[in-house]
């Protein structure tokens, strides 16, 4: 059992409005270096949002969203819509989707790997199964704000690969990078792959919600298990004993080294894991993370990441 010491937290209504001013200014910012169709001036890149622009760059290249923060942008722009009813930022969402509708594969070319997105541009050599995720988190998410059918079609496909094509190497721990166009050769599997593919459970159980069934739920400890069993510690923080992707994810050194502080849709995902299962298991998992999390004071040199 898990003894949980802190209590919701009230926020007052000036800290609220004020939460809802900087949401707004961040849609409004996503879409103001958003790349639009502007006739004559078609392009391919229709919906990206360029990272850089507030960054000096001597280069001056402007950067472009992927499809993994192509999506991500949606995600808030559609919390954004959800929080104020502001339309602007529904249409700024619906634009950023546009462009992992063309890295989604489709091709009779590849038909194994129906479904997935490649994963910077559509010519790309590979498959991020990571950022197959926030791609199918975004057409989720649209979907419930707008009943688009098409939308949750995609997000199908995209989990219909995940399922049945992905999340079927022995003991659950999948390949980060499937290269797709090299013969189908797998990037190794490690650590650092196990906790950031934990956050598949989240849409499944939000597909088999919206189906009212339980099929994706089918492979949530292959997705979850690993994380409790080989990296969740006595405290509830979680640690990648293996030392993979230290520095972006996790902390070189100190007591916080290899803690794997970005989170990356983990403690979301464990909810939806005990909510979809009902297994106390990712409850308590649940609640010992979050303690911890609670207990961490704020890292300003990592981030967390969070369907």
């Amino acid at each position: 059992n898990v003894n949980v010491s802190h209590p919701i937290p009230q926020f007052s209504d000036t800290l609220r409005s004020r939460a809802r001013e900087a949401a707004l200014l961040g849609a409004r910012y996503i879409r103001r270096h958003q790349v639009w169709h502007t006739w004559p001036y078609w392009t391919a890149d229709a919906g990206r949002i360029a990272h850089n622009v507030s960054i000096k760059d001597p280069a001056h290249r402007p950067i472009l969203s992927l499809t993994w923060d192509s999506a991500r942008s949606a995600q808030a722009c559609l919390s954004v819509h959800q929080l104020t009813g502001d339309a602007e930022a529904l249409e700024t969402a619906q634009r950023a989707l546009e462009y992992p509708k063309v890295t989604q594969i489709f091709s009779p070319e590849f038909p194994q790997h129906r479904g997935a997105f490649c994963e910077e541009v559509p010519q790309s050599n590979h498959i991020a199964a990571r950022d197959v995720i926030e791609a199918v988190q975004g057409f989720i998410n649209l979907y419930h704000v707008t009943k688009d059918k098409v939308a949750l079609q995609r997000a199908e496909a995209a989990a219909d690969w995940l399922f049945n094509q992905y999340l079927t190497e022995e003991g659950g721990y999948p390949y980060l990078v499937v290269y797709h166009r090299e013969n189908d050769r797998l990037w190794k599997h490690n650590d650092f792959t196990r906790l950031i593919m934990a956050a598949v459970v989240l849409p499944f159980a939000q597909l088999d919600t919206i189906h009212g069934k339980s099929h994706y739920v089918a492979k949530t400890g292959m997705a979850m298990d690993g994380v409790i069993e080989a990296c969740m510690e006595k405290d509830g923080s979680i640690r990648m004993h293996d030392g993979t992707d230290a520095g972006h994810h996790a902390p070189k050194a100190g007591p916080m080294a290899y803690c794997f502080v970005n989170d990356d849709g983990i403690g979301v995902s464990l909810i939806a894991a005990y909510r979809a299962t009902k297994d106390e298991k990712y409850r308590e998992a649940a609640l010992r993370y979050g303690e911890w999390w609670l207990r961490t004071p704020a890292m300003p040199d990592t981030y967390a990441a969070i369907p």
